[in-house]
């Protein structure tokens, strides 16, 4: 994700925090459990609450998380590879 750089220091900490995946995930999960809790304690009352809004916002969270984290786990690979290549090149060249 590219995000502008501005001269704000507090206000590149506050895009640097939102844009987070790690941060996104961790809180759609912490929102799925104890919104899902609430779910199930509250299910014989069958009726629709705050709780499943926040549940469902959690799922969307934690999902809109996830690629974001594989496009950074492709890139880290990517990167080694790259870093493997340009080592065995060194190596070949310096012997």
């Amino acid at each position: 994700m590219i995000m502008k750089i501005t001269t704000n220091p507090i206000l590149n900490l506050i895009k640097r925090v939102t844009a987070n995946p790690y941060l996104n995930l961790i809180s759609g999960l912490v929102l799925v459990s104890t919104a899902g809790y609430e779910v199930l304690t509250t299910l014989e009352e069958m009726a629709i609450g705050a709780h499943h809004g926040i549940a469902l916002f959690g799922i969307l969270q934690t999902v809109k998380a996830i690629p974001e984290i594989m496009c950074g786990f492709n890139d880290m690979e990517e990167g080694k590879k790259k870093h493997e290549v340009k080592l065995a090149k060194q190596k070949y060249f310096s012997s």
